[in-house]
């Protein structure tokens, strides 16, 4: 059996997948202060999508990294579907078979 195998049958997701896991999760519950919810000046499509606005980081190397903006983009790169889940279970449950599917399939 193989390792791509194994992680099917168990149902564990991959490190990267583990790590969007638990960045969407935490920017949904605990850091409202740090993440700004994108807000355009005109009526636009996107405005009904529910993204969240992305900083620029001042320095290249380590504020590309920051959950201030790393936040923002995973939440974004999410489906319409999971992000509007209202129940924190839910919530989990939609990301973790998104994220199964993205990078077990």
């Amino acid at each position: 059996m193989g390792v791509k195998a194994m992680v099917r049958a168990l149902h564990w997701l991959p490190v990267k997948a583990r790590i969007e896991y638990k960045i969407a999760l935490f920017a949904t519950s605990t850091i409202q202060d740090l993440i700004v919810p994108y807000n355009p000046t005109r009526n636009l499509r996107s405005s009904k999508l529910y993204h969240l606005q992305i900083p620029k980081a001042n320095l290249k190397r380590f504020g590309d990294r920051s959950f201030s903006k790393v936040g923002p983009i995973t939440w974004n790169s999410l489906p319409l579907s999971v992000r509007l889940e209202s129940s924190v279970d839910k919530f989990k449950n939609k990301l973790k078979t998104y994220l199964f599917v993205k990078y077990l399939n």
